[in-house]
């Protein structure tokens, strides 16, 4: 599966974190890699846990625990501004709109 293009990296005053290889799953599965001098881990989280807001979680590796604010960072302020994000999440609500006849 080829991953997106989107990637973060953040200065945290004495360290930097990266956050790469984005990619969607068939089953809406969001997955990308977190890398810190703290963490190395997969994060995933599912899209209608995204939508409301939800949680995400450590699908492989460690996290540590200072960077769980930036994940949540990366997620819910970082990833919303990014068009190909956007783009994906305005498809999804319109075919199901449409799909619910509400259209």
């Amino acid at each position: 599966m080829a991953n997106s293009t989107i990637e973060f990296r953040t200065d945290e005053g004495n360290y930097e974190t990266r956050a790469h290889g984005f990619v969607l799953a068939n089953d809406l599965y969001l997955f990308f890699k977190f890398e810190s001098p703290k963490s190395d881990c997969e994060i995933g989280i599912a899209y209608d846990e995204y939508v409301d807001g939800g949680d995400w979680y450590v699908n492989d590796g460690e996290l540590g625990r200072s960077d769980r604010e930036i994940i949540n960072d990366i997620i819910y302020d970082k990833l919303p501004m990014e068009k190909e994000w956007m783009d994906f999440c305005v498809a999804v609500d319109a075919a199901a709109r449409r799909f619910n006849g509400e259209e």
